[in-house]
């Protein structure tokens, strides 16, 4: 009788021990599920991030293009108004030679003016001519002072333009490389989620192991039983 009792306290220690066994196991499951969850919920998230991160990307590249465009119409801006007032001072030169043209003949009017009547007749046309030619070469040089100074208004247009353009690709430059940081981190939060997830799915089999120990110390306490 007493060994019969003492097979009896074995059994129910075996019993008890695998009980204790499988509910640890069913416990490290759902930790294993809960992980597993916890890592998916984290890979959603780095995928989110990865598509902020490359619309980012995407957007800073566009910023890039529109900055390099305004850029390159500064210059041409800048190259049409260097042109322009390159054409005022030529026009203002021209104006200036027609003065001297104008002030020559004036000169020669006078003298022609001094040798007698109808000379002097002579001299006051060609020095009205004179006159005419040289308010037209003032006339020619005001409008190559206007256009060298409307051509320098269009090259400071096309600088601030140009610098414009600049900041827009600095910006999208920053914005490119941040929309890389960004994707670099989803990565990462995928990679630690995925860890997690593994991690969880070791627990789960570990709890499975466990479980499947103590119902089969169980079956063992159970097979101690007198026949």
């Amino acid at each position: 009788m007493v060994l019969c009792g003492e097979e009896k306290r074995i059994e129910g220690a075996l019993a008890a021990e695998g009980i204790r066994l499988a509910v640890e196991g069913i416990r490290l499951g759902a930790e294993g599920i809960r992980l597993a969850a916890e890592g998916i919920r984290l890979a959603a998230e780095g995928i989110r991030l990865a598509a902020e991160g490359i619309r980012l990307a995407a957007e800073g590249i566009r910023l890039a293009a529109e900055g390099i465009r305004l850029g390159a119409e500064g210059i041409r801006l800048g190259a049409e108004g260097i042109r322009l007032a390159a054409e005022g001072i030529r026009l203002g030169a021209e104006g200036i030679r027609l003065a001297a043209e104008g002030i020559r003949l004036a000169a020669e009017g006078i003298r022609l003016a001094a040798e007698g009547i109808r000379l002097a007749a002579e001299g006051i046309r060609l020095a009205a001519e004179g006159i005419r030619l040289a308010a037209e070469g003032i006339r020619l040089a005001a409008e190559g002072i206007r256009l060298a100074a409307e051509g320098i208004r269009l090259a400071a247009e096309g600088i601030r333009l140009a610098a414009e353009g600049i900041g827009l690709a600095a910006e999208g430059m920053r914005l490119a490389a941040e929309g890389i940081r960004l994707a670099a981190e989803g990565i990462r939060l995928a990679a630690e989620g995925i860890r997690l997830g593994a991690n969880g799915i070791g627990l789960a089999a570990e709890g499975i192991r466990l479980g499947a120990e103590g119902i089969r110390l169980g079956a063992n306490g159970i097979g101690l039983e007198p026949q």
